[in-house]
Order: C-alpha cells, then structure tokens, then sequence
C-alpha cells in the first residue's frame, strides 16, 4: 500500500511530537512512523535518530524548497500551536524554530531522562 507524503508527513509528526497536529488514526500508522525514526531498529529513539526523523520531515513539508514552512505547508500542523512555535512572529518556521520545537517535544516525552524514546514514552 502506498502512502502518499502529506501522510507520511503527519504520521511521523504524530508518532514523534508533542505538536498537536491534525487530528489522524490508527495505531498502525503512529507505529510505522515510529519503525521510520527508528533507523537502526533497536526499539527506540535517541536523539539524534529523532533529529534526523525531524529534519527529513521538515523538507518533505517544505514543498517549494524555500527552507521555510509557510501557507499550505503548515497543515501538518495544528494552526493553534504555530504562534508559540514560530518565535519572530513572521507566520513561517524555519528550520531552526522547527527543530527548537521538537526538540522541546523530545526531552518533554522522555519521562525517564535517558536520552531515548521508547514506545511507551510515546
């Protein structure tokens, strides 16, 4: 089954945020997005596997590859938390605001401050 990007995008934000994006279901899909980040499939997520998971997802978003998120491509996003994300106020993400975010997600979602993620932690 092929999955088309714009739903790739969303289930690998869904299974790796805590960006409330739009609203999506199905274990399957949050499982498969995590199997992705998991890029040397031992069972979690340190950082950098989630950084990487991150960055790649950003330019999937990032349609016109102008290194900003802005207009449509925003929609991976809940419209309520990019005012909080996008710090200079300019109605775009960059990829630093972008990843300052997740980062943020990232060490909120691991409870057990080991540097991983886990499935359940997620």
């Amino acid at each position: 089954m092929k999955i088309s990007m714009e739903t790739e995008i969303k289930t690998a934000f869904l299974g790796m945020t805590m960006l409330s994006l739009l609203a999506m279901s199905g274990a399957v899909m949050a499982q498969s997005g995590f199997a992705r980040a998991d890029a040397n499939g031992d069972g979690k997520i340190d950082y950098e596997e989630f950084r990487s998971h991150m960055v790649n997802a950003f330019y999937r978003a990032d349609r016109n590859r102008d290194g900003v998120l802005k207009g449509d491509e925003l929609k991976v996003l809940n419209a309520e938390r990019i005012p909080s994300v996008d710090r200079n106020g300019d109605g775009r993400l960059d990829m630093k605001e972008f990843l300052n975010s997740t980062s943020a997600d990232f060490r909120a979602k691991d409870k057990n401050r080991d540097h991983v993620l886990s499935p359940k932690e997620l």
